[in-house]
């Protein structure tokens, strides 16, 4: 429908606004303190996150979405009064936790959600992420040269209450959860269910292969089939990590060491912005079967870093508009990762595609923190 279309494409974009909003002023913020840079301010709004997306396939998951929402409206409110208030560095970086919270918590239950939606329907999230990392670019460039930063969070926070209010009615996920599981069908009565059980056991061999004792053994010991699961499911994210390590190590380690002042920083994040909000329409429309060899594309982004380190060794100023340019490209490449991933992950996985749909924060989140500890020694 067209409505869920909209609505996904909105929450994507409102859900990461103020997220990409604190990418854009990293660079002004990190001047307050000789021992603060981009990359630390970064890592404090994707740790918290980290633990969020941690918890969530443990414990968040099973909370009821109403209450998600309700905790997702509160974080905003805290975290956009802190930063209008901001008086000293603890009141700042607590504000930047709650954003971190708020927007890995409101990623995974989208996600999540989007399961009792079509694929077409679901698609417009990540569209609607990229044009989160377009917006809340260009917007803070644009405003940051007119208008008080504690305003511009203010306005963000006013954008953040009515956008989500028209995401949660447009979805009218109540109705649409409880219809999807009307529909399902009626498991076996207990009692036909141990008949036919006592059935295959009468005909069942007596003889236990060795493999059958494997698997109970397996089945014993939960950790083992824990990792196997996860290390399977990182084999079909795996070219997604790999886009977040780049997209961060890159923008937060090499960027603040090319350019030479904060509006060239705002510059190059906002052309950033420009390249993941196309990469992730054009990637909703590149079908890849072969998930793994997909991520032999990211050898373009290890040049541009190798290119990116001899010029910063040897203290040769590239050209901005080479630097602007290399950076597209990767960020374009970067960004058709997400949605491919995405709808891979919802084709694939029939069982539980809701749990393993808000499983995939957890790994973008750890190699995100990986890009930008590589980052901060770099700009010391």
């Amino acid at each position: 429908m067209l409505k869920n279309k909209f609505a996904f494409l909105l929450a994507g974009l409102i859900n990461n606004y103020n997220f990409i909003v604190i990418f854009s002023c990293a660079y002004s913020l990190s001047k307050i303190n000789p021992y603060i840079n981009p990359s630390l301010i970064i890592l404090s709004e994707i740790v918290p996150g980290f633990i969020t997306q941690i918890l969530y396939t443990k414990y968040l998951y099973n909370v009821p979405y109403t209450y998600r929402w309700i905790f997702l409206f509160s974080t905003q409110i805290l975290s956009s009064l802190f930063l209008i208030i901001q008086t000293n560095i603890a009141l700042l970086f607590t504000s930047i936790a709650l954003i971190s919270i708020n927007t890995y918590l409101g990623e995974s239950s989208m996600l999540s959600l989007s399961t009792f939606y079509d694929q077409k329907e679901m698609k417009f999230w990540s569209m609607g992420t990229g044009l989160a990392r377009l917006c809340g670019t260009g917007f803070y460039l644009v405003m940051d040269r007119w208008l008080d930063v504690r305003i511009i969070f203010g306005i963000n926070l006013l954008i953040y209450l009515i956008g989500y209010s028209i995401v949660l009615y447009l979805l009218d996920y109540r109705n649409k959860i409880q219809n999807i599981n009307q529909e399902k069908p009626v498991a076996l009565e207990p009692l036909e269910y141990k008949l036919s059980e006592a059935q295959e056991n009468i005909e069942a061999p007596s003889v236990i292969s060795r493999s059958d004792t494997c698997s109970d053994t397996c089945s014993s010991w939960s950790h083992c089939s824990f990792w196997k699961k996860h290390f399977e499911f990182f084999g079909n994210v795996q070219s997604l990590t790999i886009a977040y390590f780049l997209s961060y190590f890159l923008g937060f380690a090499y960027i603040p060491l090319l350019v030479k002042s904060d509006f060239e920083y705002q510059i190059c994040q906002f052309i950033t912005g420009i390249a993941i909000f196309f990469g992730r329409i054009s990637g909703n429309y590149i079908k890849v079967e072969r998930i793994k060899l997909f991520t032999l594309i990211h050898l373009y982004s290890l040049l541009s870093i190798i290119i990116f380190t001899v010029s910063i060794y040897m203290k040769l100023e590239l050209p901005i508009l080479l630097i602007n340019l290399m950076l597209f490209i990767t960020y374009f490449i970067n960004g058709t990762a997400y949605p491919i991933v995405y709808n891979y992950i919802y084709k694939t996985y029939t069982e539980d595609k809701e749990w393993h749909m808000g499983l995939v924060g957890q790994y973008t989140c750890l190699f995100m923190i990986i890009g930008c500890l590589i980052g901060y020694p770099l700009q010391l």
